[in-house]
């Protein structure tokens, strides 16, 4: 009896002995590291050291849950002091992290890839402070957090500072949620107040993100309310290359004499991003958009951009639902437009070295549909569009009511309005060739009878400034433009609009 009882006896003395030494060796030296690793974090751009502190770091060895309260980062910016604090986080340790505290540290963590770091981590109150804002969120919560195996040895035992980028492009998470963040910046315009009631990130791994997605965001200038969106979807987010992330984050650091040459930086920085490929952005889709002009509510319904191709790059940007209420458009151009529904889109398909294809479509309830394409040659990065040359051009113009208010718009009375516009029409001046007298006969049939406006080059050479200028006096030399009448004339929409001064109809008025 007693070589079975020896044995057992010995092996309650080693658990005991195992419990002890986990719950009094293990479970301190855990707290100690774990405060000791995060004083190596930075997240500046250049890897500035911050003030860390805890009240309080405690370890649950047996579940493995890691508490830490009052975690704070305190450092220096040029223009004042800057704060991160933290009032609670729990974090559940896996195994094999718990393990790395202890000198099985080359056993537990692999030589490569990424490996769980945290799991179920829960933060509360989350504030950041800086001269120029303050920002706080209330919860975020994080299934899984991953990091590089490497970056997860050098956490664990830091010789070095670790900085934003290090920390960006080497770690990875499943799930983030935050929910109710504010922030608040002051400025000589007033307290700038962002609100965002959810914001949802999946599939994080190093420099790409799977989907960003934010609920319920409002942005408010003292107090007043500016903007509001219901939802804004991202997909396939492909961050800049380190090194761009960097210099970046470097414009975003620098002040005084420094940021003239920082800001002059951004264009090449700017232009290689939105060259990368994959591209920074797969799709996006933005709903139920509420935007303040003056006194003003300008409604989307929903916006949404996606790439068609990516090699060559071929994207469609659309906008559907745009309501514009009465006085939106007269505020805008200073015509006496009326309220309007529309929808939008526009596409680009990159054709060469220094070219591309565009497309634009615009359909505007009560006004008209215009259609128009053409090929943009660039003279450079960054060139202006008077430098630019353009061919190919189409557009087309189907009239539902824009004409009419356009030429009511010539002068105080219909009876006037229509006088000057058919004295223009009988004289136009333009050189007298075969191809202008066509193109004055087109404009005496849309402009008698408003239907179908069509234009186009004549040409394959592209076309700049210069020949636009000439065109102002013989059009034909470069554009064909034929019309098709519609049901109404000019004079019968006249008298069906309201007398001067009064708003003209809106969508369902014409």
């Amino acid at each position: 009896m007693k070589k079975f009882l020896l044995p057992l006896a010995l092996a309650g003395a080693l658990t005991l002995t195992l419990l002890l030494g986990i719950n009094f060796v293990l479970r301190p030296h855990v707290e100690r590291e774990v405060l000791q690793s995060l004083q190596h974090i930075s997240l500046s751009s250049g890897g500035q050291p911050y003030e860390t502190s805890a009240d309080q770091v405690t370890l649950a060895p047996f579940s493995r849950d890691l508490t830490i309260r009052g975690l704070t980062f305190r450092g220096h910016s040029p223009e004042g002091p800057l704060a991160y604090t933290v009032a609670e986080a729990h974090v559940r340790l896996p195994v094999r992290i718990l393990l790395a505290f202890t000198p099985l540290r080359p056993l537990a963590l692999p030589k490569e890839g990424l490996v769980p770091v945290a799991q179920n981590v829960d933060l509360r109150n989350v504030v950041l402070r800086t001269p120029q804002a303050r920002g706080v969120l209330q919860h975020e919560t994080i299934d899984v957090l991953r990091a590089d195996a490497a970056l997860a040895a050098e956490a664990l035992a830091p010789a070095q500072i670790m900085d934003a980028a290090d920390i960006l492009y080497r770690m990875g998470a499943d799930n983030l949620r935050a929910r109710f963040i504010t922030v608040e910046i002051p400025g000589s315009a007033g307290l700038t107040r962002m609100t965002i009631d959810t914001a949802e990130l999946r599939r994080w791994q190093g420099g790409s993100m799977g989907a960003f997605d934010l609920s319920d965001l409002r942005l408010a200038v003292n107090g007043r309310e500016a903007l509001r969106l219901g939802r804004l979807e991202q997909r396939d987010i492909h961050l800049p290359h380190e090194d761009t992330l960097r210099r970046l984050m470097d414009v975003a650091d620098k002040t005084g004499a420094g940021m003239d040459r920082a800001l002059a930086a951004l264009i090449p920085l700017t232009d290689s991003m939105l060259a990368a490929n994959p591209p920074l952005l797969g799709g996006l889709r933005a709903a139920d958009l509420d935007l303040s002009l003056g006194n003003k509510n300008i409604r989307v319904r929903q916006v949404r951009f996606r790439w068609l191709s990516t090699a060559p790059r071929h994207s469609l940007s659309q906008v559907e639902g745009l309501d514009l209420p009465e006085g939106t458009l007269e505020l805008l151009t200073g015509l006496n437009l009326p309220a309007t529904v529309a929808d939008l889109s526009f596409e680009s398909r990159k054709t060469g070295l220094h070219q591309s294809w565009e497309k634009a479509s615009v359909r505007a309830t009560g006004l008209g549909d215009l259609n128009c394409a053409l090929t943009i040659h660039d003279a450079g990065q960054g060139a202006s569009l008077l430098l630019q040359r353009y061919s190919g051009l189409s557009l087309t113009f189907t009239d539902a009511g824009l004409t009419s208010l356009l030429v009511r718009a010539l002068a105080p009375e219909s009876d006037e309005a229509l006088a000057t516009l058919n004295a223009a029409l009988a004289s136009p001046s333009l050189t007298t060739t075969p191809q202008n007298r066509n193109i004055g006969k087109a404009l005496r049939t849309f402009f008698t009878r408003p239907g179908t406006l069509e234009v186009r080059t004549r040409t394959e050479r592209p076309l700049g400034a210069d020949d636009l200028l000439l065109a102002s006096e013989n059009p034909g030399a470069f554009f064909d433009v034929t019309a098709t009448a519609g049901r109404l004339t000019i004079e019968e929409q006249l008298r069906g609009l309201p007398p001067s001064g009064q708003p003209a109809a809106g969508p369902s008025g014409l």
